[in-house]
């Protein structure tokens, strides 16, 4: 395999996980999903919190606005080319990382019931899962800056 070879199916795969991260956390913040959950809470606009409530038959207060903010930081990182420029863009996907690990973080803080910890846990699974691709993404993407450092 040559060089260019490696270097577009390298590509492809980062275009492919970060688009697939696009969807989750859009999919994530669908108005699709507002179900009803609780009498504290009524109305759930993301899929974890539905999923996690669903599950473990809890109200959890909306996180709309946080991933909104994920959302933001993805468009970001697609306008900064990380195909082009990757050292340049290793950065910026860094930083989406620690981005969406701090809204994770804070996410899982609004909780009507703090005290019940598994479903904190439950909630916090459900919304990492959207930073597999993201990881994927800025592996591959120091993988495609090794050769320009030869």
């Amino acid at each position: 395999m040559s060089i260019i070879e490696w270097h577009n199916r390298l590509s492809s795969k980062i275009r492919g996980a970060l688009l697939f991260f696009i969807l989750l956390t859009i999919l994530d913040n669908s108005t699709l999903f507002n179900i009803p959950i609780s009498d504290t809470f009524p109305f759930s606009s993301n899929l974890s919190t539905w999923l996690s409530s669903l599950v473990m038959g809890i109200g959890f207060t909306d996180s709309f606005s946080f991933h909104l903010i994920t959302v933001h930081l993805m468009l970001i990182v697609l306008l900064f080319g990380v195909i082009k420029d990757p050292f340049r863009n290793i950065w910026a996907l860094r930083f989406t990382l620690f981005a969406s690990f701090f809204i994770i973080f804070a996410t899982n803080y609004q909780i009507i019931e703090p005290s019940n910890s598994s479903s904190v846990l439950l909630n916090g699974t459900f919304q990492s899962i959207k930073l597999i691709p993201l990881l994927l993404a800025h592996q591959w993407t120091k993988q495609l800056a090794i050769p320009a450092l030869i």
